[in-house]
């Protein structure tokens, strides 16, 4: 489900994704969420079909985070955007979990902190261990990592995994 448009029947507009009960809390009309985007307040909008979530978006004032979730409804990825001029985020990190088995007991996860000039920090977490592992990526070429601010109900490139 990486490159597909998405259709109005597949979106699902609330106050917040609770993560805990991996739910949307207090659902709202799809009028409700045009509202609040168009004053940049903060809403979520999840994204699945068929009792399938595939992912929730939080979209507030200054910032979009995209919650990826596995057929177990974890959260097993993030990217967290920031606007850093009118109109453009910029994919501030990205964060990748591993669950132990069908649990959602975090094993280990590896977070990605990207910069505007292409520089890449990385740490990796061990659950087991409790240890933080750091280190510095090669640059890259940012120019993937912007997006649009999104207009109400167009979040295709949003939730794009491959970056």
């Amino acid at each position: 489900m990486d490159l597909f448009t998405i259709e109005a029947s597949m979106l699902t507009y609330g106050n917040r994704w609770f993560r805990g009960k991996k739910r949307i809390i207090e659902q709202w009309e799809e009028s409700h969420a045009c509202e609040v985007h168009s004053s940049r307040g903060t809403y979520v909008v999840v994204v699945g079909q068929n009792e399938r979530s595939f992912c929730f978006i939080e979209i507030s004032k200054e910032a979009v985070t995209v919650g990826f979730l596995d057929d177990l409804i974890r959260e097993y990825l993030t990217y967290s955007f920031r606007e850093l001029s009118p109109g453009k985020l910029f994919l501030k990190s990205a964060r990748h979990r591993n669950f132990e088995g069908e649990s959602d007991k975090l094993k280990t996860a590896k977070i990605f902190y990207f910069e505007t000039d292409g520089r890449v920090h990385i740490e990796e977490y061990d659950d087991k261990t409790q240890t933080v592992e750091s280190s510095d990526a090669e640059s890259v070429d940012p120019a993937g990592y912007w997006e649009d601010y999104p207009e109400f109900g167009k979040y295709d490139s949003l939730i794009r995994i491959e970056r």
